[in-house]
């Protein structure tokens, strides 16, 4: 219990400016996110199979497997846009 007693004594400052620690947490965040996004959209763009797979899958396939994710990141980058 001391313990936790120290903690909230420590983190009840009055000067310290939390709402702007945490606005800048929230933006940092949805600002890593959406640039993870749109990096995984830009590979998911790509056309050829991989070397690692042209044994495993077939060019119709690949073109066939890319195209749920292809949408779900577009839903993805409208909602996060949306919510913040």
């Amino acid at each position: 219990m001391d313990f936790l007693s120290r903690l909230a004594g420590w983190l009840d400052r009055p000067g310290f400016p939390w709402k702007s620690l945490i606005v800048s947490f929230s933006l940092g965040e949805y600002l890593l996110e959406n640039w993870l996004a749109f990096r995984q959209y830009r590979v998911l763009q790509g056309t050829k199979v991989p070397k690692q797979l042209q044994n495993e899958v077939d060019q119709a396939t690949f073109d066939k497997s890319q195209v749920p994710s292809i949408h779900l990141l577009v839903y993805l980058l409208a909602s996060l846009t949306c919510i913040f």
